[in-house]
């Protein structure tokens, strides 16, 4: 189809969506929104270990056994398509919102409240797009995401949901017209994105922003830091099972780069490494050194520091189990020997202090392009 017609093609959509109008009641909202975080709740509360840990050591000639490439390389996504997977991104954005004190970090506060037009990649179960459609009730909010976990009924009437094949099929350019919206967030997407997508995906968001438009990734490292010898094993076999897939597992590191090279600018990347279930310990000369007011909201602070540090531990314990039957495929193990080789990981966690790094980036499109 000829530029120009498709262009068309697209704003017309485009303002036909602008114009659509949801009816939606903060009740029906509440409503929906609680059952997620019930059955959150319920699967956080399960013990992580339900039986006592055997470690199977990995064999080395994994990935390289006849025929086992392929699973590899074919298992059409490396995460679990379920509700429970659903369940899991919704409490990872509030963990994440914990983490970094707010559901963005561009500094768009103001345009939001103005009212402007957000496109959220990848949306999921449309936890972000609801709550910041909610706060900002002036701006227009559309998520886009290959599945239909969104809801389809229930949400706030700025907020409108699509589904977007493109990523999946690496057919771009993405259904926007030029120059036609304002902010652009992504999270947590590289578990689905070929290395070869970024670029020209990148190229898109450039071509979709308005002049001065903000972009947001919300990525986080694939490796455990600080990891016990069992979690270092699988690390690796999981960094060299996305690298088979043709994936890109360090390009958090590489996307500031990446962005200045096609022209953004203002790029800053926020560093938050998240604690898996441990604290730092508190000076065991603390309630000699400083006012027992002081001692009690320290206790407290250091109290919702170590439930949130125990929530995330959980958070990736479900992250490891969503992962399970493509990463047992690339370790070699049946699901049931997979759960017993993670079984014990809080616990060493906790003991070896690890953690994982989260990292936001942000970037503005150049007001003279």
């Amino acid at each position: 189809m000829d530029k120009r017609l498709l262009q068309k093609q697209y704003q017309q959509q485009f303002n036909e969506l602008l114009a659509v109008s949801h009816v939606d009641s903060s009740a029906s909202l509440s409503m929906r929104l609680g059952l997620h975080q019930q059955r959150l709740s319920d699967a956080l509360s399960k013990p992580t270990t339900t039986r006592q840990a055997q470690k199977i050591p990995i064999k080395e000639s994994t990935i390289r056994h006849q025929g086992r490439d392929s699973l590899i390389t074919e298992y059409p996504y490396v995460l679990v398509q379920d509700n429970d997977e659903q369940d899991r991104m919704v409490t990872q954005h509030y963990l994440l919102r914990t983490l970094f004190s707010s559901d963005f970090c561009s500094p768009i506060r103001s345009q939001l409240q103005k009212g402007i037009v957000v496109l959220d990649v990848g949306c999921g179960p449309g936890t972000w797009t609801m709550e910041m459609s909610t706060a900002f009730p002036k701006s227009t909010f559309i998520g886009i995401d290959q599945s239909t976990f969104f809801p389809k009924d229930i949400k706030p009437r700025n907020c409108h949901f699509r589904t977007c094949y493109p990523l999946v099929q690496e057919q771009l350019p993405l259904p926007f017209p030029d120059n036609s919206i304002d902010y652009i967030y992504q999270r947590d997407m590289n578990w689905g994105l070929m290395a070869k997508t970024w670029q020209p995906l990148i190229q898109e968001y450039l071509r979709i922003l308005k002049p001065g438009g903000w972009i947001e990734f919300m990525e986080p490292e694939f490796e455990t830091q600080n990891s016990p010898k069992s979690n270092c094993d699988l690390n690796d076999k999981l960094m060299t099972g996305l690298c088979l897939r043709q994936q890109d597992p360090y390009v958090v590191h590489r996307l500031p780069t990446v962005l200045s090279i096609n022209g953004f600018k203002q790029i800053e990347t926020i560093l938050q490494p998240c604690r898996l279930g441990w604290e730092v310990t508190q000076d065991a000369n603390l309630s000699s050194t400083i006012g027992s007011v002081a001692v009690t909201e320290k206790q407290e602070k250091a109290s919702n520091y170590s439930e949130f540090s125990r929530a995330m531990s959980s958070q990736y314990m479900l992250l490891l189990k969503s992962l399970r039957p493509w990463l047992s495929i690339v370790m070699n193990l049946s699901h049931e020997k997979y759960d017993d080789y993670i079984a014990d990981f809080p616990a060493e966690w906790s003991q070896a202090r690890t953690y994982i790094n989260w990292h936001c980036i942000i970037a503005q499109k150049s007001h003279y392009i």
